[in-house]
């Protein structure tokens, strides 16, 4: 367990991707702050930095930020409005230089397409693809119809959907210079069981990073 966040810095900086073990109240919100702060300053923060945190934290996220670093611009990717279309375009912001840090919950990061806009979709792509199918022109289908036309193109319809309303691979498209997560243990605490959302989305999003720092201060059967 490190000391002070400059050891967790000085750490992180160095290794580029790796774990930081550090006990509650020593500092790792600093930490991360102050890692990407000298990315920062030294010209390496090529893009913005991605940070996850359980909501419960951003509060004092923040406190921290006013505190020890006021001038380092901050988006709240769950405050931005007009669905996953709103926060490409709050990313793509970001990865123009706009923000310094690009901020999430555990939860929130793992957005993806749910139910309704899979059925909706598909419903949407049907009627196209029939159009086309009969050149051109609605022919109403029979139910027996529709059903084997939908049947034989659901999984891609699902997977265009998917992709397009999917938020992990929204934030690893926009190339975030270095991913960090606090509380990284309930990120992965389902592991042993199979892979949970929150982990599946931690690992797409700082699939690309070229810096990559999850820090708790409880390490679980090694999962992390």
């Amino acid at each position: 367990i490190f000391p002070a966040p400059q050891k967790m810095m000085q750490f992180g900086l160095q290794q580029k991707r790796a774990v930081m073990n550090l006990g509650a109240g020593t500092g790792k919100t600093v930490g991360f702050l102050g890692t990407v702060q000298e990315l920062k300053a030294t010209g390496k923060l090529k893009t913005f930095a991605f940070h996850t945190m359980p909501s419960r934290l951003t509060k004092e996220f923040y406190k921290d930020r006013d505190k020890f670093f006021p001038d380092m611009t901050v988006l709240n990717l769950d405050n931005v409005k007009g669905g996953i279309e709103g926060k490409i375009k709050a990313l793509a912001d970001a990865a123009a230089g706009k923000y310094d840090m690009v901020i999430s919950g555990h939860d929130s990061m793992k957005s993806t397409a749910t139910s309704k806009d899979i059925t909706a979709h598909i419903n949407t792509r049907f009627e196209e693809a029939w159009t086309e199918k009969n050149g051109g022109e609605w022919v109403t289908p029979t139910t027996q119809e529709r059903k084997a036309f939908i049947a034989e193109n659901t999984d891609a319809w699902t997977k265009e959907v998917v992709a397009a309303k999917d938020l992990p691979n929204a934030i690893r498209a926009a190339n975030p210079t270095i991913v960090t997560i606090d509380e990284a243990h309930e990120v992965v605490k389902d592991w042993d069981k199979k892979e949970s959302l929150r982990f599946k989305a931690a690992k797409t999003i700082s699939g690309g990073a070229e810096y990559f720092i999850p820090a708790t201060g409880t390490m679980v059967k090694n999962d992390i």
